[in-house]
Protein backbone atom coordinates (compact mmCIF):
# COMPACT_ATOMS: atom_id res chain seq x y z
CA UNK A 1 0.00 0.00 0.00
CA UNK A 2 1.59 3.15 -1.05
CA UNK A 3 1.50 6.48 1.36
CA UNK A 4 -1.75 7.62 -0.01
CA UNK A 5 -3.93 4.96 0.04
CA UNK A 6 -2.05 4.65 3.60
CA UNK A 7 -3.37 8.06 5.08
CA UNK A 8 -7.01 7.24 3.28
CA UNK A 9 -7.36 4.49 5.20
CA UNK A 10 -6.44 5.66 8.68
CA UNK A 11 -8.75 8.89 7.97
CA UNK A 12 -11.64 6.27 7.20
CA UNK A 13 -10.79 4.43 10.30
CA UNK A 14 -10.73 7.70 11.89
CA UNK A 15 -14.37 8.69 11.11
CA UNK A 16 -15.82 5.22 11.78
CA UNK A 17 -14.25 5.30 15.25
CA UNK A 18 -15.71 9.03 15.74
CA UNK A 19 -19.20 7.94 14.73
CA UNK A 20 -18.82 4.86 16.86
CA UNK A 21 -17.66 6.42 20.12
CA UNK A 22 -18.50 10.05 19.81
CA UNK A 23 -17.07 12.34 22.50
CA UNK A 24 -19.84 13.15 25.60
CA UNK A 25 -20.26 17.11 25.72
CA UNK A 26 -18.50 18.29 28.79
CA UNK A 27 -20.94 18.19 31.67
CA UNK A 28 -20.68 20.89 34.10
CA UNK A 29 -20.57 21.19 37.95
CA UNK A 30 -24.36 21.43 38.98
CA UNK A 31 -23.59 21.16 42.71
CA UNK A 32 -25.26 24.90 43.92
CA UNK A 33 -28.63 23.39 42.99
CA UNK A 34 -29.06 21.28 46.15
CA UNK A 35 -28.78 24.18 48.11
CA UNK A 36 -32.52 23.45 48.60
CA UNK A 37 -34.19 20.32 47.63
CA UNK A 38 -37.89 19.66 46.48
CA UNK A 39 -40.67 18.95 48.98
CA UNK A 40 -41.32 15.52 47.30
CA UNK A 41 -38.11 14.79 48.00
CA UNK A 42 -37.71 15.09 50.97
CA UNK A 43 -41.25 13.55 51.62
CA UNK A 44 -40.14 10.45 50.01
CA UNK A 45 -36.94 10.42 52.72
CA UNK A 46 -39.21 11.06 55.90
CA UNK A 47 -41.84 8.14 54.00
CA UNK A 48 -38.89 6.15 53.90
CA UNK A 49 -37.36 6.67 57.82
CA UNK A 50 -40.19 6.66 59.13
CA UNK A 51 -41.38 3.33 57.48
CA UNK A 52 -38.37 1.99 58.43
CA UNK A 53 -38.45 3.22 61.60
CA UNK A 54 -41.72 1.76 62.30
CA UNK A 55 -41.15 -2.41 60.90
CA UNK A 56 -37.04 -2.59 61.44
CA UNK A 57 -35.70 -0.54 64.33
CA UNK A 58 -38.03 -2.35 67.26
CA UNK A 59 -36.31 -6.10 65.57
CA UNK A 60 -32.42 -4.53 65.21
CA UNK A 61 -29.88 -6.22 67.53
CA UNK A 62 -27.73 -3.45 69.01
CA UNK A 63 -25.06 -2.18 66.52
CA UNK A 64 -21.64 -0.69 67.22
CA UNK A 65 -21.72 2.82 68.83
CA UNK A 66 -18.21 3.96 67.36
CA UNK A 67 -18.23 2.57 63.32
CA UNK A 68 -19.30 5.54 61.18
CA UNK A 69 -20.17 7.67 64.29
CA UNK A 70 -17.33 9.56 65.02
CA UNK A 71 -17.07 12.06 61.86
CA UNK A 72 -16.14 14.92 61.34
CA UNK A 73 -17.85 17.84 60.63
CA UNK A 74 -18.72 19.11 56.91
CA UNK A 75 -17.33 22.31 58.00
CA UNK A 76 -13.80 20.87 59.08
CA UNK A 77 -13.14 20.53 55.38
CA UNK A 78 -12.22 22.55 52.35
CA UNK A 79 -14.72 23.49 50.13
CA UNK A 80 -13.60 20.70 47.03
CA UNK A 81 -12.96 18.01 49.88
CA UNK A 82 -16.31 18.69 50.75
CA UNK A 83 -17.58 17.45 47.37
CA UNK A 84 -15.62 13.94 47.89
CA UNK A 85 -16.96 13.82 51.18
CA UNK A 86 -20.13 14.14 50.26
CA UNK A 87 -19.88 11.60 47.03
CA UNK A 88 -18.21 8.97 49.71
CA UNK A 89 -21.54 9.19 51.62
CA UNK A 90 -23.90 9.01 48.68
CA UNK A 91 -21.82 6.42 47.25
CA UNK A 92 -22.46 3.94 50.13
CA UNK A 93 -26.17 4.98 50.70
CA UNK A 94 -26.69 3.81 47.14
CA UNK A 95 -25.11 0.64 47.81
CA UNK A 96 -27.16 0.28 51.18
CA UNK A 97 -30.41 0.82 49.74
CA UNK A 98 -29.75 -1.33 46.37
CA UNK A 99 -29.34 -3.83 48.63
CA UNK A 100 -32.23 -2.79 51.36
CA UNK A 101 -32.60 -6.31 52.85
CA UNK A 102 -36.24 -5.82 53.90
CA UNK A 103 -38.25 -6.21 50.15
CA UNK A 104 -40.98 -4.75 52.36
CA UNK A 105 -39.79 -1.03 51.86
CA UNK A 106 -38.36 -1.30 48.67
CA UNK A 107 -41.03 0.34 47.22
CA UNK A 108 -40.42 3.60 49.74
CA UNK A 109 -36.70 2.73 49.00
CA UNK A 110 -36.82 3.95 45.24
CA UNK A 111 -37.68 7.57 45.27
CA UNK A 112 -35.02 8.22 47.62
CA UNK A 113 -32.35 5.92 46.04
CA UNK A 114 -33.21 7.29 42.21
CA UNK A 115 -32.14 10.97 43.82
CA UNK A 116 -29.03 9.81 45.72
CA UNK A 117 -27.92 8.13 42.53
CA UNK A 118 -28.54 11.74 40.20
CA UNK A 119 -26.98 14.01 43.11
CA UNK A 120 -23.74 11.77 43.13
CA UNK A 121 -23.65 11.59 39.30
CA UNK A 122 -23.61 15.32 39.56
CA UNK A 123 -21.08 15.44 42.07
CA UNK A 124 -18.67 13.43 39.82
CA UNK A 125 -18.29 16.50 37.54
CA UNK A 126 -17.27 19.19 40.22
CA UNK A 127 -13.61 19.90 41.47
CA UNK A 128 -12.80 18.17 44.23
CA UNK A 129 -9.16 18.06 46.24
CA UNK A 130 -6.96 14.96 46.76
CA UNK A 131 -3.88 14.99 48.30
CA UNK A 132 -1.12 13.59 46.26
CA UNK A 133 1.31 10.56 48.04
CA UNK A 134 4.13 13.16 48.38
CA UNK A 135 2.07 15.09 50.71
CA UNK A 136 1.55 14.60 54.25
CA UNK A 137 -2.12 12.91 54.73
CA UNK A 138 -4.69 15.39 55.31
CA UNK A 139 -8.16 15.41 57.46
CA UNK A 140 -9.90 14.23 54.42
CA UNK A 141 -7.49 11.55 54.01
CA UNK A 142 -7.69 10.42 57.33
CA UNK A 143 -11.44 10.21 57.77
CA UNK A 144 -11.49 8.37 54.07
CA UNK A 145 -9.06 5.70 55.35
CA UNK A 146 -11.36 5.27 58.80
CA UNK A 147 -14.66 5.47 56.57
CA UNK A 148 -13.77 3.06 54.42
CA UNK A 149 -12.57 0.38 57.28
CA UNK A 150 -15.31 1.41 59.51
CA UNK A 151 -18.06 0.34 56.85
CA UNK A 152 -16.57 -2.81 56.60
CA UNK A 153 -17.21 -3.65 59.72
CA UNK A 154 -20.73 -3.06 60.22
CA UNK A 155 -23.21 -5.83 59.50
CA UNK A 156 -25.66 -5.28 56.33
CA UNK A 157 -28.61 -4.46 59.20
CA UNK A 158 -26.29 -1.76 60.92
CA UNK A 159 -25.48 -0.33 57.69
CA UNK A 160 -29.04 0.00 56.59
CA UNK A 161 -30.19 1.32 59.93
CA UNK A 162 -27.31 4.08 59.86
CA UNK A 163 -27.96 5.03 56.46
CA UNK A 164 -31.60 5.49 56.65
CA UNK A 165 -31.49 7.26 59.88
CA UNK A 166 -29.08 9.52 58.72
CA UNK A 167 -30.05 10.33 55.06
CA UNK A 168 -31.81 13.60 56.09
CA UNK A 169 -28.44 14.73 58.07
CA UNK A 170 -26.91 13.77 54.74
CA UNK A 171 -29.23 15.68 52.86
CA UNK A 172 -29.81 19.08 54.57
CA UNK A 173 -26.74 19.09 56.30
CA UNK A 174 -23.50 18.23 54.56
CA UNK A 175 -24.78 18.64 51.07
CA UNK A 176 -26.32 21.56 51.25
CA UNK A 177 -23.26 22.86 53.19
CA UNK A 178 -21.60 21.77 49.62
CA UNK A 179 -23.79 23.59 47.47
CA UNK A 180 -23.20 26.66 49.17
CA UNK A 181 -19.58 26.33 48.75
CA UNK A 182 -17.52 29.46 50.37
CA UNK A 183 -20.91 30.79 51.74
CA UNK A 184 -21.29 27.81 54.27
CA UNK A 185 -19.34 28.52 56.97
CA UNK A 186 -21.30 32.20 57.24
CA UNK A 187 -24.54 30.43 57.09
CA UNK A 188 -23.61 27.32 58.95
CA UNK A 189 -26.42 28.73 62.23
CA UNK A 190 -29.33 28.36 59.15
CA UNK A 191 -28.51 25.83 57.54
CA UNK A 192 -28.19 23.11 60.37
CA UNK A 193 -32.09 24.14 60.80
CA UNK A 194 -34.43 20.88 60.08
CA UNK A 195 -35.73 20.48 56.46
CA UNK A 196 -39.10 21.54 56.01
CA UNK A 197 -41.22 18.52 54.90
CA UNK A 198 -44.53 19.94 53.44
CA UNK A 199 -47.90 17.59 52.35
CA UNK A 200 -47.84 19.87 49.02
CA UNK A 201 -47.17 18.63 45.83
Amino acid sequence: MDVKAMILAMAALTVLTTEAFPRRPHAKCRISQYKTLLPSQLRAVQELRDKYEERMLPNIQKCPTKHLQQRPSVHQFTVHERILYVEQKLSLAVHVLKNFSNPELLEYVSKPLHMLITIREDLRHCPRTIAHKSQKPTRLDTWLKEFNKDKEMETQECLEMRVTLNLFQMLNEDLKCTAYMEQCDKLAPRLSLPPQVTTAN
